[in-house]
Protein backbone atom coordinates (compact mmCIF):
# COMPACT_ATOMS: atom_id res chain seq x y z
CA UNK A 1 0.00 0.00 0.00
CA UNK A 2 1.76 3.80 -1.16
CA UNK A 3 1.81 6.58 1.46
CA UNK A 4 -0.14 9.63 0.46
CA UNK A 5 1.37 12.77 -0.92
CA UNK A 6 1.12 16.25 0.22
CA UNK A 7 1.76 19.34 -1.58
CA UNK A 8 2.68 22.49 0.19
CA UNK A 9 2.21 26.20 -1.17
CA UNK A 10 5.10 27.82 -2.39
CA UNK A 11 4.72 31.83 -3.16
CA UNK A 12 6.82 33.35 -5.98
CA UNK A 13 9.49 35.37 -5.38
CA UNK A 14 11.43 37.64 -8.21
CA UNK A 15 14.84 37.53 -9.25
CA UNK A 16 17.64 40.06 -9.98
CA UNK A 17 16.74 42.97 -12.26
CA UNK A 18 18.41 42.77 -16.12
CA UNK A 19 20.39 45.11 -17.27
CA UNK A 20 18.91 48.45 -18.73
CA UNK A 21 17.77 48.25 -22.57
CA UNK A 22 19.37 50.99 -24.71
CA UNK A 23 17.31 53.95 -24.64
CA UNK A 24 14.33 53.76 -27.32
CA UNK A 25 15.17 57.27 -28.75
CA UNK A 26 18.28 58.80 -29.38
CA UNK A 27 16.83 62.04 -28.13
CA UNK A 28 13.73 63.99 -27.66
CA UNK A 29 12.76 61.81 -24.92
CA UNK A 30 12.62 57.71 -24.77
CA UNK A 31 12.79 54.68 -22.54
CA UNK A 32 14.82 52.40 -21.26
CA UNK A 33 13.63 48.91 -19.95
CA UNK A 34 14.98 46.24 -17.34
CA UNK A 35 12.91 43.40 -16.39
CA UNK A 36 13.01 40.51 -13.75
CA UNK A 37 11.65 37.04 -13.50
CA UNK A 38 9.10 35.64 -10.59
CA UNK A 39 11.21 32.91 -10.47
CA UNK A 40 13.04 32.65 -7.10
CA UNK A 41 11.40 30.79 -6.31
CA UNK A 42 8.58 29.30 -8.84
CA UNK A 43 5.29 29.69 -7.27
CA UNK A 44 3.92 26.40 -6.78
CA UNK A 45 1.15 24.57 -5.22
CA UNK A 46 -0.92 27.53 -5.81
CA UNK A 47 1.26 29.69 -4.25
CA UNK A 48 0.90 33.60 -4.88
CA UNK A 49 2.74 34.95 -8.10
CA UNK A 50 5.10 37.62 -7.10
CA UNK A 51 4.06 41.01 -6.73
CA UNK A 52 5.26 43.98 -8.63
CA UNK A 53 5.90 44.53 -12.45
CA UNK A 54 8.11 42.27 -14.16
CA UNK A 55 9.23 45.35 -16.55
CA UNK A 56 10.38 48.54 -15.30
CA UNK A 57 10.66 51.93 -17.62
CA UNK A 58 12.43 55.14 -17.26
CA UNK A 59 12.86 58.33 -19.26
CA UNK A 60 16.41 58.65 -20.72
CA UNK A 61 17.81 60.90 -23.69
CA UNK A 62 15.39 63.82 -23.04
CA UNK A 63 17.52 66.48 -24.82
CA UNK A 64 15.93 67.87 -27.74
CA UNK A 65 17.02 66.34 -31.04
CA UNK A 66 19.41 68.40 -33.16
CA UNK A 67 17.61 70.03 -36.34
CA UNK A 68 19.40 70.33 -39.33
CA UNK A 69 18.24 73.50 -41.21
CA UNK A 70 16.31 73.23 -44.67
CA UNK A 71 15.46 75.79 -47.32
CA UNK A 72 12.33 77.74 -48.06
CA UNK A 73 11.54 77.64 -51.97
CA UNK A 74 13.17 79.94 -54.28
CA UNK A 75 11.93 83.05 -54.85
CA UNK A 76 10.94 85.10 -58.06
CA UNK A 77 13.75 86.84 -59.90
CA UNK A 78 14.77 90.14 -59.42
CA UNK A 79 14.83 92.55 -62.15
CA UNK A 80 17.73 92.85 -64.10
CA UNK A 81 20.22 95.58 -62.32
CA UNK A 82 21.10 98.56 -64.26
CA UNK A 83 19.22 100.41 -67.09
CA UNK A 84 21.10 99.30 -70.32
CA UNK A 85 23.77 96.66 -71.40
CA UNK A 86 24.05 93.74 -70.01
CA UNK A 87 22.90 93.18 -66.07
CA UNK A 88 22.43 90.48 -63.11
CA UNK A 89 19.55 89.66 -61.52
CA UNK A 90 19.44 86.95 -58.45
CA UNK A 91 16.95 85.03 -56.19
CA UNK A 92 17.04 84.29 -52.82
CA UNK A 93 15.81 81.53 -50.22
CA UNK A 94 15.97 81.38 -46.73
CA UNK A 95 17.02 78.62 -44.62
CA UNK A 96 14.26 77.90 -41.97
CA UNK A 97 12.53 75.43 -43.67
CA UNK A 98 12.94 74.04 -40.73
CA UNK A 99 15.92 76.52 -39.47
CA UNK A 100 18.99 74.95 -37.55
CA UNK A 101 18.29 73.87 -34.01
CA UNK A 102 19.65 72.42 -30.97
CA UNK A 103 23.28 71.95 -32.79
CA UNK A 104 21.90 70.79 -36.31
CA UNK A 105 23.80 71.16 -39.35
CA UNK A 106 22.70 74.36 -41.77
CA UNK A 107 21.68 74.36 -44.99
CA UNK A 108 23.74 73.07 -47.40
CA UNK A 109 24.30 75.52 -50.89
CA UNK A 110 23.71 79.57 -51.08
CA UNK A 111 21.31 81.70 -50.30
CA UNK A 112 20.87 83.35 -53.14
CA UNK A 113 21.68 82.67 -56.76
CA UNK A 114 22.31 85.09 -60.00
CA UNK A 115 22.23 84.74 -63.23
CA UNK A 116 23.39 87.22 -66.21
CA UNK A 117 20.62 89.41 -67.91
CA UNK A 118 20.65 91.81 -70.80
CA UNK A 119 18.58 94.82 -71.81
CA UNK A 120 17.76 95.93 -75.36
CA UNK A 121 19.91 99.37 -75.22
CA UNK A 122 22.89 99.19 -75.00
CA UNK A 123 25.26 100.72 -73.04
CA UNK A 124 27.56 103.23 -73.81
CA UNK A 125 31.36 102.48 -74.21
CA UNK A 126 33.93 104.98 -73.50
CA UNK A 127 37.00 105.20 -75.65
CA UNK A 128 40.45 103.52 -74.17
CA UNK A 129 43.73 104.24 -75.09
CA UNK A 130 45.92 101.27 -76.62
CA UNK A 131 49.42 101.10 -75.13
CA UNK A 132 52.30 103.78 -76.87
CA UNK A 133 53.31 103.10 -80.20
CA UNK A 134 57.50 102.84 -80.56
CA UNK A 135 59.34 106.40 -80.19
CA UNK A 136 60.26 107.69 -83.54
CA UNK A 137 63.59 108.75 -84.18
CA UNK A 138 65.25 111.68 -83.35
CA UNK A 139 65.16 112.54 -86.83
CA UNK A 140 68.15 115.47 -86.74
CA UNK A 141 72.00 115.47 -87.40
CA UNK A 142 72.69 118.86 -84.51
CA UNK A 143 71.28 120.40 -81.60
CA UNK A 144 68.33 119.46 -80.35
CA UNK A 145 65.48 117.75 -81.88
CA UNK A 146 61.92 116.07 -80.92
CA UNK A 147 60.76 112.68 -81.09
CA UNK A 148 57.20 111.56 -81.33
CA UNK A 149 55.33 108.44 -80.30
CA UNK A 150 51.26 108.15 -80.93
CA UNK A 151 48.67 105.88 -79.66
CA UNK A 152 45.25 104.98 -80.84
CA UNK A 153 41.65 105.41 -79.00
CA UNK A 154 40.59 101.56 -79.36
CA UNK A 155 40.77 99.80 -76.16
CA UNK A 156 38.26 100.05 -76.44
CA UNK A 157 36.16 102.31 -79.21
CA UNK A 158 33.84 104.49 -77.99
CA UNK A 159 30.63 103.19 -78.90
CA UNK A 160 26.68 104.00 -78.45
CA UNK A 161 27.11 107.33 -77.71
CA UNK A 162 30.47 106.79 -74.96
CA UNK A 163 33.20 109.33 -74.71
CA UNK A 164 35.75 109.87 -76.75
CA UNK A 165 39.36 109.04 -74.89
CA UNK A 166 40.57 111.89 -72.99
CA UNK A 167 44.11 113.26 -73.52
CA UNK A 168 46.10 113.28 -76.61
CA UNK A 169 46.98 110.69 -79.45
CA UNK A 170 50.34 111.96 -79.85
CA UNK A 171 53.00 112.75 -77.23
CA UNK A 172 56.17 114.92 -77.94
CA UNK A 173 59.38 115.18 -75.94
CA UNK A 174 62.93 116.77 -76.63
CA UNK A 175 65.85 115.00 -78.05
CA UNK A 176 70.04 115.84 -78.07
CA UNK A 177 72.29 114.94 -80.74
CA UNK A 178 76.04 115.53 -79.34
CA UNK A 179 76.86 118.08 -82.13
CA UNK A 180 75.43 121.21 -81.82
CA UNK A 181 73.75 123.12 -84.30
CA UNK A 182 75.54 126.77 -85.88
CA UNK A 183 73.44 129.62 -84.10
CA UNK A 184 73.18 132.57 -87.01
CA UNK A 185 73.38 136.07 -85.20
CA UNK A 186 70.27 138.20 -84.62
CA UNK A 187 70.29 141.80 -83.97
CA UNK A 188 69.00 143.58 -80.62
CA UNK A 189 66.55 146.27 -80.85
CA UNK A 190 67.79 149.19 -81.49
CA UNK A 191 68.96 152.06 -78.79
CA UNK A 192 67.29 155.05 -78.47
CA UNK A 193 68.99 158.00 -80.78
CA UNK A 194 71.77 160.10 -79.23
CA UNK A 195 71.76 163.60 -78.79
CA UNK A 196 71.74 165.88 -82.34
CA UNK A 197 75.10 167.21 -82.83
CA UNK A 198 73.52 170.76 -84.37
CA UNK A 199 74.35 174.04 -83.23
CA UNK A 200 71.06 174.66 -80.56
CA UNK A 201 67.92 176.87 -81.46
CA UNK A 202 69.59 178.10 -85.19
CA UNK A 203 67.47 175.94 -87.93
CA UNK A 204 70.81 173.93 -88.55
CA UNK A 205 70.84 170.04 -89.53
CA UNK A 206 73.09 168.16 -88.02
CA UNK A 207 73.09 164.61 -87.45
CA UNK A 208 72.25 161.70 -84.64
CA UNK A 209 73.09 157.70 -84.61
CA UNK A 210 71.61 155.30 -82.80
CA UNK A 211 73.25 151.58 -82.29
CA UNK A 212 72.44 148.13 -82.11
CA UNK A 213 74.32 144.57 -81.33
CA UNK A 214 74.58 141.49 -82.69
CA UNK A 215 73.80 139.69 -79.49
CA UNK A 216 70.44 138.39 -79.50
CA UNK A 217 72.04 135.83 -79.92
CA UNK A 218 75.34 135.96 -80.92
CA UNK A 219 76.12 133.84 -83.88
CA UNK A 220 77.74 130.25 -82.34
CA UNK A 221 78.84 127.24 -83.72
CA UNK A 222 79.83 128.72 -87.22
CA UNK A 223 76.46 130.55 -87.61
CA UNK A 224 75.94 133.45 -89.97
CA UNK A 225 76.76 137.36 -88.56
CA UNK A 226 73.76 139.77 -88.53
CA UNK A 227 73.39 141.35 -91.58
CA UNK A 228 72.86 144.92 -91.56
CA UNK A 229 75.03 147.60 -90.12
CA UNK A 230 75.65 148.30 -86.18
CA UNK A 231 75.03 151.90 -86.75
CA UNK A 232 72.10 154.12 -88.06
CA UNK A 233 73.07 157.77 -88.64
CA UNK A 234 70.14 160.66 -89.88
CA UNK A 235 69.77 164.09 -89.79
CA UNK A 236 68.31 166.12 -87.38
CA UNK A 237 67.49 169.51 -85.73
CA UNK A 238 68.54 170.81 -82.17
CA UNK A 239 65.65 173.10 -81.60
CA UNK A 240 64.23 171.57 -78.51
CA UNK A 241 63.02 174.18 -75.85
CA UNK A 242 64.20 176.62 -78.18
CA UNK A 243 62.60 180.27 -77.50
CA UNK A 244 59.28 180.54 -79.78
CA UNK A 245 58.30 184.51 -80.58
CA UNK A 246 54.22 184.91 -80.83
CA UNK A 247 52.46 185.31 -84.02
CA UNK A 248 49.01 186.94 -84.55
CA UNK A 249 45.98 184.54 -85.40
CA UNK A 250 43.78 185.63 -88.25
CA UNK A 251 41.51 188.53 -87.31
CA UNK A 252 38.26 187.69 -86.19
CA UNK A 253 34.89 188.94 -87.69
CA UNK A 254 33.83 192.48 -87.11
CA UNK A 255 31.48 193.27 -83.97
CA UNK A 256 27.72 195.28 -85.10
CA UNK A 257 28.16 198.99 -85.00
CA UNK A 258 27.57 200.84 -82.05
CA UNK A 259 27.08 204.24 -81.45
CA UNK A 260 29.29 206.34 -78.74
CA UNK A 261 29.82 209.98 -77.93
CA UNK A 262 31.73 210.61 -80.61
CA UNK A 263 30.33 208.24 -83.19
CA UNK A 264 29.74 204.78 -84.20
CA UNK A 265 31.95 201.55 -84.37
CA UNK A 266 33.03 198.88 -85.17
CA UNK A 267 35.12 196.57 -83.23
CA UNK A 268 37.17 192.98 -84.31
CA UNK A 269 39.97 191.27 -82.13
CA UNK A 270 42.73 189.10 -82.88
CA UNK A 271 45.03 186.51 -80.61
CA UNK A 272 48.57 185.91 -80.17
CA UNK A 273 48.43 182.40 -80.48
CA UNK A 274 49.60 181.20 -83.90
CA UNK A 275 51.81 180.33 -82.30
CA UNK A 276 51.92 181.48 -78.62
CA UNK A 277 55.15 182.84 -77.24
CA UNK A 278 57.07 180.27 -75.51
CA UNK A 279 60.38 179.53 -73.72
CA UNK A 280 61.00 183.26 -73.72
CA UNK A 281 60.27 184.20 -77.09
CA UNK A 282 59.06 187.69 -78.16
CA UNK A 283 55.37 188.59 -77.95
CA UNK A 284 53.43 189.77 -80.96
CA UNK A 285 53.68 193.11 -81.71
CA UNK A 286 51.20 195.16 -82.65
CA UNK A 287 47.63 195.48 -80.81
CA UNK A 288 45.10 192.94 -80.88
CA UNK A 289 41.92 194.78 -81.91
CA UNK A 290 41.13 196.88 -84.31
CA UNK A 291 38.47 200.07 -84.18
CA UNK A 292 36.59 201.23 -87.82
CA UNK A 293 34.28 203.97 -88.07
CA UNK A 294 31.09 202.46 -89.38
CA UNK A 295 30.29 203.72 -93.52
CA UNK A 296 26.68 204.29 -94.20
CA UNK A 297 24.37 207.31 -93.75
CA UNK A 298 23.55 208.84 -90.34
CA UNK A 299 20.48 209.40 -89.02
CA UNK A 300 19.57 212.93 -90.97
CA UNK A 301 20.07 210.87 -94.38
CA UNK A 302 23.62 212.59 -94.83
CA UNK A 303 26.12 210.05 -96.17
CA UNK A 304 28.93 208.99 -93.95
CA UNK A 305 32.91 209.69 -95.55
CA UNK A 306 34.89 206.39 -95.75
CA UNK A 307 35.54 204.27 -92.85
CA UNK A 308 39.07 204.65 -91.48
CA UNK A 309 40.85 203.00 -88.81
CA UNK A 310 42.05 204.73 -85.78
CA UNK A 311 44.66 203.41 -82.82
CA UNK A 312 42.54 204.34 -80.05
CA UNK A 313 43.98 203.78 -77.02
CA UNK A 314 42.34 201.58 -73.92
CA UNK A 315 40.67 204.26 -72.27
CA UNK A 316 39.40 205.44 -75.64
CA UNK A 317 38.34 202.06 -76.55
CA UNK A 318 36.41 202.24 -73.67
CA UNK A 319 34.76 205.00 -73.95
CA UNK A 320 33.71 204.28 -77.84
CA UNK A 321 32.38 200.93 -76.99
CA UNK A 322 30.59 202.19 -74.41
CA UNK A 323 26.97 203.50 -75.36
CA UNK A 324 25.23 206.36 -74.85
CA UNK A 325 22.09 208.04 -74.22
CA UNK A 326 22.48 211.73 -75.41
CA UNK A 327 22.32 213.37 -78.26
CA UNK A 328 24.42 213.04 -81.67
CA UNK A 329 26.38 214.96 -83.63
CA UNK A 330 24.22 215.44 -86.82
CA UNK A 331 26.81 214.40 -88.89
CA UNK A 332 28.03 211.02 -86.84
CA UNK A 333 27.42 207.86 -88.61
Amino acid sequence: MSKPLFYISVNGGWGPWTSYSDCSEPCGGGTKTRTRTCNKPIPRSNGLDCEGNSVDAQPCNVDPCAVDGGWTPWQDWSACSGTCGNGMKSRTRECSDPAPAHGGAPCVGNSTKEIACSHSTPCPVDGGWSLWYEWSSCGITCGTGTRHRRRKCVAPKPRHGGADCPGNSTDVTLCYHSIPCPIDGQWTDWEPWAQCLAPPCTGEVGYTTRKRTCKNPQPRFNGNPCEGNSIETQQCLNNENCPVHGGWCAWGNYSNCRPSNIGRFKLRMRDCACPTPESGGNPCTGVDYEVVKCVGVNRFGIPCPDSRTFGYTDDELNEVNQESSGFYDEFEC
